[in-house]
C-alpha cells in the first residue's frame, strides 16, 4: 500500500497572535529550506495601496491599528487562501489560513503569553519606543481581542481557543525571560530549534528529524509542546 504521509509539495503556515515572532521564525525557516514566502501582512498594505517596508511598530501604531480593521471589508483572508492555492514551497506568515485552507497545509501555531509578545515588541520597536510596558500590552491585547472577533463574525472560527485545524502547537512563552537582546536572540534560537525539525520531518520524513524532535519532547514535555494533529502524530510515529 502506497504511504500517504505528506510530501515535499504542501506549504507551511506558521502562524500566532501579534509579536508571537511569526515574522521573524517564517523567515529564518524559508532561509533553511529554500521556501517562498507571503505575508498577510504585506497583502493587507498592499490592497490599502502602502508601498515600502513598515516600520517595526506599525501595527501598533493608530494607522496600523485602523488598517487592520479593514482585514475583512478588504478580503484579506480570502486573498490569503486563493494565494496558497497557487503556490507550491510556501512559507505563509499569518493568522486565519489554517482554519480557510482547502488542501493540506503543515500549520504550526507558535503560542506567546501576551507578556512575552510585550517582551518581544519592545526589542523589535528599538530605541524609538517610548510606550511604556502596560501601553504596549493594552495595545497588544486590544488587537488580540479585535483579531479575534473580526474572524469569529466573519468566519465562525474562534482564533484563541479553536486547535483543530493546527498540526503543532509550541508555547514559546517561557523562552524569553526580559525585554532585551540577549534574551530575545536566546529565545528565537530555543523556538527555532523546534520549528527546524517539525518543518523537516513533514518534509523530508527522515529519521534525522524524528529522532531530534522525539528528543526536544522529553526535554520540554507538554509544558511547550502543547498539541499534535492526528496527521502529524502519525509522522512522527512512522
Amino acid at each position: 500500500m502506497e504511504s500517504e504521509l505528506p510530501t515535499f509539495k504542501h506549504n507551511v503556515a506558521i502562524t500566532g497572535l501579534t509579536a508571537a515572532g511569526k515574522t521573524t521564525h517564517s523567515h529564518i525557516t524559508i532561509k533553511e529550506f529554500g521556501f517562498g514566502y507571503v505575508s498577510a501582512s504585506t497583502i493587507l498594505r498592499e490592497k490599502a495601496g502602502l508601498t515600502g517596508e513598515p516600520s517595526a511598530d506599525f501595527w501598533l501604531s493608530p494607522k496600523g491599528q485602523a488598517l487592520t480593521q479593514k482585514i475583512i471589508e478588504l478580503g484579506i483572508d480570502e486573498a490569503l487562501r486563493d494565494k496558497e492555492e497557487a503556490s507550491e514551497f510556501t512559507i505563509f506568515d499569518c493568522r486565519s489560513l489554517p482554519w480557510l485552507t482547502r488542501r493540506p497545509i503543515l500549520s504550526i501555531w507558535l503560542e506567546s503569553s501576551l507578556e512575552s509578545r510585550v517582551y518581544k515588541a519592545i526589542v523589535s520597536h528599538g530605541e524609538s519606543e517610548k510606550r511604556s510596558f502596560d501601553e504596549i500590552r493594552r495595545e497588544i491585547a486590544a488587537k488580540d481581542e479585535r483579531d479575534r472577533g473580526n474572524l469569529l463574525r466573519a468566519f465562525g472560527f474562534d482564533l484563541l481557543n479553536d486547535w483543530e485545524p493546527l498540526d503543532v502547537v509550541i508555547d514559546i512563552s517561557d523562552f524569553i525571560e526580559a525585554p532585551s537582546c540577549k534574551a530575545s536572540w536566546k529565545s528565537i534560537q530555543l523556538a527555532q530549534d523546534i520549528i527546524s525539525v517539525v518543518v523537516g520531518l513533514y518534509l523530508d520524513d527522515d529519521d534525522f528529524y524524528r529522532i531530534r524532535l522525539n528528543k526536544l519532547r522529553k526535554i520540554f514535555g507538554h509544558s511547550i509542546f502543547k498539541h499534535f494533529s492526528k496527521r502529524y502524530l502519525q509522522i512522527l510515529d512512522n
